[in-house]
């Protein structure tokens, strides 16, 4: 999306979001699965219109096109579209993934294991999706070890589709942990060692301090705030 994108009418601004996705469909072709996160940029009735306009290119999910505050706000959205949702990755436990399935009922849940109560709690969200027929694909950007706690959840988890992940193979997320879980060919394997199969590097939090990370809101011409 254009950087200047918060002063754009909003015709224009949706007419950019659908060409870019058939952009990229057109280029991959129909082999090959796409996921669009809206990373909750958009209100109600901006994600009905948008999602109504893609529908078309075959998404595999629309991901966060809301604030994830309000279960029957996304309930409302989802009664309107015909695509599936992925949600969760905000959400940090069982009851609200519950709400999620038994009133949005989204394609897939989302839940971040360093959010939604670690191992436990998202072995547990994992139940709920496989009973309500939903599909599994965690938000993962928090390292290796986070990395090494979805793939453990996975291999008992029916309802595990996706396995999200970032190149940990770069410091400092490499510097971690004393080995990091690599793909192969497109799939991650569960380790044969003990516990998650990797080992916590204690000298790594003395090398990479914790720095307080700013992210301040994208701002409109007349200095209000862009972001829902």
């Amino acid at each position: 999306m254009p950087s200047d994108w918060p002063n754009y009418t909003y015709s224009k601004l949706m007419d950019i979001s659908v060409n870019i996705v058939k952009a990229v469909r057109n280029k991959v072709g129909i082999d090959f699965d796409i996921a669009i996160e809206i990373h909750r940029n958009m209100r109600p009735h901006e994600a009905i219109v948008f999602c109504k306009e893609i529908e078309q290119y075959k998404p595999y999910f629309v991901e966060d096109p809301i604030v994830p505050d309000s279960v029957l706000s996304m309930s409302n959205l989802s009664s309107k579209i015909n695509l599936p949702l992925a949600v969760g990755e905000r959400n940090a436990g069982i009851w609200e993934f519950k709400e999620y399935a038994e009133l949005v009922k989204p394609g897939f849940f989302k839940p971040d294991i360093a959010v939604a109560g670690g191992i436990t709690g998202v072995k547990k969200i994992s139940d709920i999706a496989q009973a309500h027929h939903i599909k599994i694909c965690p938000h993962n950007f928090q390292s290796p070890i986070a990395t090494a706690a979805c793939i453990s959840v996975a291999i008992s988890s029916p309802a595990w589709d996706v396995q999200e992940s970032v190149d940990e193979d770069l410091s400092p997320r490499k510097d971690i942990t004393d080995e990091v879980i690599k793909l192969k060919d497109g799939w991650y394997y569960p380790s044969n060692k003990p516990g998650l199969g990797i080992n916590f590097n204690e000298d790594s939090v003395k090398k990479y301090p914790f720095i307080q990370a700013n992210h301040p809101p994208e701002m409109k011409d007349d200095g209000s705030i862009a972001i829902n």
